[in-house]
């Protein structure tokens, strides 16, 4: 260890042991998600690094308005969604917005806003003018609110849209179908319970 609690390579976990029993578990719980499809005006996140997502808007026929890392707020695929960073986060699922109850819930004005804004650009900042900020713009009309991260615009997402869950889309989870077929192939029908 290096300065105390930092370790000398942060690219290691200081316990890989227990890091990937926390993977194993995510991986589980992941797997025994339902899936849902998202409604126009649904929030999506995709995995970017470090614990941190990609958002957007869902517009409808398979599209998503977000704001891209030059400033540009474009209309792309799901799988252009995913795309992040030249393809360097290797992400595979895509999370919607849902109620309580596991159902997607999305606004249409929510897409409207989103829809309105393609062409435009910002003066886009990784940690203070990003993608949650606009997303969190395209819910609450607000474009120069502080939700610059994940936790904040989940809390937008609540309070606007009534949003208690995340679930996997359920034409967008790569990952998780590769995982389901492992457990089939060994003949395992239910997700594996790890404490």
């Amino acid at each position: 260890m290096l300065f105390g609690k930092f370790p000398i390579n942060p690219f290691i976990p200081a316990n890989p042991i227990e890091t990937t029993k926390q993977l194993v578990k995510q991986i589980i719980r992941d797997v025994s998600r339902a899936r849902v499809s998202p409604v126009k005006g649904s929030i999506v996140l995709c995995d970017l690094v470090l614990g941190e997502f990609h958002s957007g808007v869902y517009i409808g026929d398979h599209e998503i308005v977000n704001l891209e890392g030059d400033g540009s707020i474009t209309i792309v695929s799901p799988e252009d969604f995913l795309y992040r960073i030249g393809g360097l986060t290797n992400a595979k699922a895509i999370y919607v917005s849902c109620n309580e109850d596991g159902e997607p819930v999305g606004k249409i004005s929510v897409a409207t806003r989103a829809l309105s804004k393609v062409g435009k650009s910002r003066n886009y900042n990784l940690l203070f003018d990003n993608c949650h900020q606009f997303t969190s713009g395209c819910i609450t009309g607000d474009f120069e609110n502080s939700d610059n991260f994940t936790w904040m615009l989940k809390m937008t997402v609540k309070e606007y849209m009534g949003a208690e869950k995340w679930l996997l889309w359920d034409e967008y989870d790569e990952i998780n179908d590769g995982v389901l077929d492992i457990l089939e192939s060994l003949n395992i029908r239910e997700p594996l319970m790890i404490d």
